[in-house]
């Protein structure tokens, strides 16, 4: 398996073979009841959040917010995944965050995995 690209944001990110290889495992087999268990035991903000909040409860909490604009099954899949990729790579506060283009690649592989098209345009996620 060779180097993945994929150009975001007028830049191009090229995964490694290595790279590559660690997110294809990641994603084989992987199911949403899976994929929640993996958020469940993920905190966001590095566990200092007060009180802690782990990303399924915030992932959950932003599809019911969702839910209440009366919106598509696909945009309510895509609440709930909309932070799936930090059990990848880890949450990582904002202010932290040097390159978000690895974070929407991861974004957009899990939306592939589950179905979804990449439909949200890159400002969405800021």
């Amino acid at each position: 398996m060779g180097a993945v690209a994929e150009r975001t944001e007028q830049r191009v990110y090229i995964l490694t073979a290595d790279q590559e290889q660690a997110v294809s495992r990641c994603l084989s087999g992987l199911t949403l009841t899976k994929l929640a268990e993996a958020m469940s035991n993920l905190n966001r903000f590095g566990g200092f959040g007060s009180p802690p909040c782990s990303v399924l409860w915030h992932s959950l909490s932003v599809n019911l917010l969702v839910n209440l604009w009366h919106v598509s099954e696909a945009a309510q899949l895509y609440a709930l995944l909309h932070d799936a990729h930090e059990t990848i790579c880890g949450d990582v506060c904002r202010s932290w965050k040097t390159d978000r283009v690895v974070e929407r690649l991861l974004q957009r592989r899990l939306f592939a995995h589950f179905g979804l098209g990449s439909i949200l345009p890159d400002s969405a996620h800021d």
